[in-house]
């Protein structure tokens, strides 16, 4: 009896400091502003936006009738009128053809940009119009690989010591990794393994684990959101540390793998996540796409942007009426903006 006694109060006050712990921080009720834009894109879906400089909005997206293909475009904003101004389409050749079918994009420290196709990771140097192919790759058929990947790369970025990073995947629907890429002396090419991606080791498959990650070039961490299981899993790429902030109960459906859309049949929780230096911007839904759409027609929606601090800790939970499903944040943390079906909104933060 006094064993029982002794760990129920220990649960008692582990969950009452956790209780404590997690009610330090904020809700702020967000309303978002129409931002104008004076090009009509005719956008399917966005795969990711980036605000770069502060008044830059770099847009990757898929349009109707395309099967895969996408396209980068940059606007400028103007936080006091309101508007996005069209620059520039990217990729574009002379007769209309792009150079890249799905283009990938990211700056290293210097702020130089660098772009390649997803699943053909030759490296490419970007400046105004011009495109340089570098030498290097991510990946390639003749890279040095720990398992048979697919020649496929995400989410690149460069760590500390120059080399590239990136998300890849195994063969035959394996799980993913964050994976290294190390260019040799000889001009070997060779691929190490960081950390694996998988929330829960009975379901490793990539399409279970399906998300989104963002990095911090100064602290050298990596996050990772996933979209099926409420979880942000954060790794530290100096030490090889891994830890997860979870919200809300899981409910991920196994069986739903050998359905035709995994993504339709399952509450989607962290629906896409954008960072600065100092935070990271988590949009969490906690509902199917349906479900979703069926809450903003009867005005009901209610979604979280939950900030994080790259400690993990929460810093404050936006609230939000309005659907959105993709964020970017400025580099300053003042503003964020937003996206959903066809139109672009701003809140300040």
């Amino acid at each position: 009896m006094r064993i029982r006694i002794i760990i129920f109060l220990c649960i008692f006050f582990s969950t009452y400091t956790w209780m404590q712990a997690t009610n330090k921080y904020t809700y702020q009720q967000i309303s978002w502003t129409p931002l104008s834009c004076d090009t009509l894109l005719n956008i399917k879906n966005i795969q990711d936006m980036k605000i770069v400089d502060n008044n830059k909005l770099y847009i990757t997206y898929d349009y109707p009738g395309s099967f895969g293909d996408q396209l980068l475009t940059c606007f400028a904003i103007n936080w006091r009128n309101n508007g996005l101004s069209f620059k520039k389409e990217f990729f574009k050749r002379k007769n209309g053809t792009h150079v890249f079918s799905v283009p990938v994009v990211f700056w290293d420290l210097k702020g130089n940009m660098f772009a390649y196709e997803r699943n053909n990771p030759y490296l490419y140097a970007v400046s105004g119009d011009t495109l340089k192919r570098n030498g290097q790759s991510l990946i390639s058929s003749k890279s040095i690989c720990p398992y048979r990947l697919v020649v496929e790369a995400k989410y690149p970025f460069v760590d500390t010591l120059g080399q590239y990073n990136f998300v890849g995947r195994q063969e035959k629907n394996g799980f993913q990794a964050i994976l290294r890429s190390t260019l040799s002396a000889d001009g070997a090419e060779k691929i190490e393994e960081v950390s694996k991606i998988i929330f829960d080791s009975r379901y490793p498959s990539w399409l279970a684990n399906y998300g989104s990650l963002a990095y911090n070039p100064k602290m050298n961490v990596a996050v990772y959101a996933y979209q099926l299981f409420p979880a942000i899993q954060f790794y530290n790429l100096t030490d090889g540390s891994s830890f997860k902030f979870r919200k809300g109960r899981n409910t991920f459906n196994p069986m739903t793998l050998k359905e035709g859309d995994v993504w339709e049949s399952n509450p989607i929780h962290f629906k896409a996540i954008t960072a600065n230096d100092k935070y990271i911007y988590c949009l969490y839904w906690g509902m199917t796409e349906q479900q979703a759409k069926n809450s903003q027609r009867r005005h009901s929606f209610a979604g979280q942007i939950v900030v994080l601090r790259w400690d993990g800790s929460v810093y404050k939970i936006l609230t939000t009426r309005r659907k959105i499903t993709s964020i970017a944040v400025s580099e300053s943390g003042n503003y964020i903006i937003g996206y959903n079906e066809g139109k672009f909104f701003f809140s300040t933060i």
